[in-house]
């Protein structure tokens, strides 16, 4: 049921909204997400995460992370978690 994940992935956002802007997603299973800190080497080095950089889509994206949220619930939650984390350790720098 993608409402759940919908509503997962949203609720991680509104927590960071200091941190990230972002579009719901509507009919997809994508949330295109711009973090306030330019994290892609981050999301890799760091979080061990692989978002889509929006760059890889359009020049007019390329201050934008893709999330693909469509994929079992513990890796979504691991995901998040370790985004989380990182955006944590942003926040105290």
């Amino acid at each position: 049921d993608s409402s759940f994940f919908i509503r997962f992935s949203a609720a991680f956002v509104k927590r960071h909204a200091d941190q990230i802007v972002a579009f719901q997603p509507q009919g997809t299973y994508f949330y295109w997400m711009k973090f306030h800190a330019d994290i892609h080497e981050r999301l890799l080095n760091e979080a061990g995460l692989i978002l889509n950089h929006g760059a890889e889509f359009s020049s007019s994206c390329a201050a934008y992370e893709r999330l693909n949220f469509a994929c079992p619930r513990p890796l979504l939650q691991e995901g998040l978690r370790r985004l989380d984390t990182l955006l944590k350790e942003i926040e105290n720098e």
